[in-house]
């Protein structure tokens, strides 16, 4: 997909399709998804792999 660096965050952010934007997006504490997600702080939740075991029940 591309490195982990912003620029690369960004242009796969411009692929996703707008209705997901919505969406609550869940990703682990890496500093580029905090940045990149900053102007939807309610909608941007930081996790952990096992955490995310719980969610599926």
């Amino acid at each position: 997909m591309g490195g982990r660096d912003l620029k690369s965050a960004q242009l796969l952010w411009e692929q996703v399709p707008v209705v997901w934007k919505e969406c609550l997006v869940f990703t682990d504490a890496y500093p580029v998804y905090e940045r990149l997600l900053a102007h939807m702080p309610l909608q941007h939740c930081v996790g952990t792999k096992s955490w995310g075991l719980h969610l599926r029940g």
